[in-house]
């Protein structure tokens, strides 16, 4: 049995990290905050995951799905590696914006972002170098902003993936829009599904 312990940062205070299997890291530092990322190594070999939800801020819904994941679903089957960014933009999550409020910025429309661009910019080249080019599965939960349910998963690169969620609407774009994550782990062959 894992023993939960809690840590309280900005808007994630109701997310709990595993005590001796989790590892809370940040990702990005910011003036006024961090954004951390929480990591599960398990004791089994395997392919890396990363969950990631909030990379819009007024989408709550993806952020309550993967609170619900973290606190329900029983982690010890798992093998390999679990990242998960339960809260993508805290900023635009803070203020219940699509964008980032400092610069204006949608963060899902500028990866593989710029170190040295603006706040919104910094964050996606973090989330590129150090997570979006290391993965093996990429799971990036969004919602539908003001009208909170998104009725449909989108087929990328991975229909099985996509078909997992159990949607009965699937919808196969036929591009994929520039500048948001899925466009860089499409490019990388990542299986990955929005």
């Amino acid at each position: 049995a894992w023993a939960w312990t809690e840590f309280r940062h900005d808007g994630y205070g109701r997310f709990r990290s595993l005590e001796g299997a989790w590892r809370l890291d940040t990702v990005f530092s910011y003036p006024g905050g961090e954004l951390p990322i929480q990591a599960l190594r398990t004791a089994r070999e395997g392919k890396a995951l990363w969950l990631l939800a909030g990379i819009h801020g007024e989408e709550a819904v993806g952020v309550e799905i993967v609170y619900r994941f973290l606190t329900t679903f029983d982690l010890n089957g798992l093998g390999g590696r679990l990242l998960v960014l339960p809260v993508a933009n805290p900023l635009s999550y803070a203020s219940i914006s699509r964008v980032t409020p400092i610069d204006g910025g949608n963060l899902n429309r500028v990866f593989p972002g710029n170190p040295d661009g603006l706040l919104t910019e910094q964050l996606a080249h973090k989330m590129t170098e150090g997570f979006l080019r290391k993965i093996d599965y990429y799971v990036d939960m969004h919602a539908g902003g003001a009208y909170p349910t998104v009725d449909y998963v989108y087929i990328l690169n991975a229909e099985d993936l996509s078909r997992a969620f159990g949607s009965r609407l699937l919808y196969r774009a036929k591009e994929t829009l520039a500048g948001t994550s899925v466009s860089v782990t499409r490019e990388l062959n990542i299986p990955s599904v929005v």
